[in-house]
């Protein structure tokens, strides 16, 4: 179980167990579709700005076509070419990387509380 169920399920009373549940899933569904659409928005952006400024008007060839490079592909580029687009692939890391922060400083203040241990019976029916 993971640790978001586990906190969203001992926050609320055992009667909304499946509501919590059910929220921390979407929640972290709608966040997983934003953080692949911001991160692909990043990347696009700091590949075309790296081969724009590496090569002019000639970069726009490379990045204008979409679709997929291969590690086989990407070998094979000119070297001008191939240092562009791995300098704008190192950028779009960096630029990536600087939300860690941010995740770390809202875990802070968070409320220490004793997790639930047992089952018990409720009106015949095993409740966690």
């Amino acid at each position: 179980m993971g640790t978001t169920n586990l906190i969203a399920q001992n926050s609320v009373e055992r009667h909304d167990l499946g509501v919590a549940t059910s929220t921390a899933t979407f929640a972290r569904s709608i966040g997983g579709s934003l953080g692949v659409a911001v991160l692909g928005s990043i990347f696009s952006s700091r590949i075309t700005d790296s081969m724009t400024s590496a090569l002019g008007s000639a970069g726009t060839q490379f990045t204008s076509g979409g679709g997929q490079l291969s590690p086989k592909m990407i070998e094979g580029l000119p070297a001008p070419v191939r240092d562009a687009y791995l300098g704008g692939m190192v950028s779009g890391f960096r630029a990536s990387s600087c939300g860690r922060g941010v995740h770390r400083d809202r875990f802070r203040g968070l409320v220490v509380r004793q997790i639930r241990a047992t089952a018990r019976l409720h009106r015949g029916v095993i409740v966690h």
